[in-house]
C-alpha cells in the first residue's frame, strides 16, 4: 500500500509498486481517492501553497481541477475533482512505470480507479466515461436494463480483467469475479509460520 496526499506517486512510491507487481506478482492496482480530499481542495482554491513542497502536490492535481471545472461546480466541484483526479493518478502512474505498462499490455496487471467515502465507508468503483455514457443512453432510450457494460470499440472492452472474470458482456454494473483465493498451505509450512 502506497498512501500519499492527492494520490500523487514519486519515485518511490511507483518502485514500491513496481515491485509489487514484478516480483511479488500482484495482479491489481488500486488507485482510491477520498471525499473531502485536502489535497484536491486546496487546488480546487487556487491559491498558492506556503510551501514548495505543498505546491508540488497542487502542481500535479490541478489538471484534474481544471477538467472537473468544465463540468462540475460549487459544492459539487470538489467531489468531481476528485473522481477526476483518481483517473488521472492512474494514467499518470502508467505513463511512469513501464513496468506497470507492460503487465497491464500483457493482462497481468488490472487497474481500479474508485473512490472511498470518509462518510459512509463505502467504496465506489468508477466507471470509464464511455461506458457511463453509454448506460446512460441505453438507460434514456427505454431499452431494459443494460447488461454490456463496454461495446466492442469502448477502451474498457479491452481493459485486461481478472483470469476467469469473463467478458464485459458476462458481467452486470461494475461487478467483478474476484480471482481465486489463495491455496492452503501445507502442513509443514503452516507450522513454520
Amino acid at each position: 500500500m502506497v498512501r500519499s496526499a492527492g494520490n500523487i506517486a514519486d519515485a518511490i512510491g511507483l518502485g514500491s509498486i513496481d515491485y509489487a507487481v514484478e516480483h511479488l506478482a500482484s495482479s491489481v492496482l488500486v488507485v482510491m481517492g477520498h471525499t473531502s480530499c485536502g489535497a484536491v481542495k486546496a487546488a480546487s482554491s487556487g491559491e498558492k501553497m506556503p510551501t514548495a513542497n505543498l505546491q508540488a502536490i497542487v502542481d500535479q492535481i490541478d489538471p484534474a481541477v481544471i477538467r472537473a471545472k468544465q463540468h462540475a461546480q460549487g459544492d459539487e466541484l470538489i467531489d468531481a475533482a476528485v473522481r477526476e483526479n483518481v483517473r488521472q493518478s492512474a494514467n499518470d502512474i502508467l505513463a511512469h512505470s513501464a513496468v506497470l505498462k507492460h503487465e497491464l499490455d500483457e493482462g497481468k496487471l488490472t487497474i481500479i480507479e474508485a473512490v472511498y467515502s470518509l462518510e459512509t465507508g463505502e467504496v465506489t468503483r468508477l466507471e470509464q466515461d464511455c461506458c457511463r455514457e453509454r448506460r446512460q443512453a441505453i438507460r434514456h432510450s427505454g431499452l431494459q436494463p443494460f447488461q454490456q457494460l463496454a461495446a466492442p470499440n469502448c477502451p474498457c472492452y479491452h481493459r485486461p480483467r481478472w483470469p476467469g472474470a469473463g467478458s464485459p458482456e458476462e458481467s452486470s454494473g461494475n461487478q467483478r469475479k474476484l480471482p481465486p483465493p489463495p491455496r492452503p498451505r501445507s502442513p509443514a509450512r503452516q507450522a513454520n509460520w
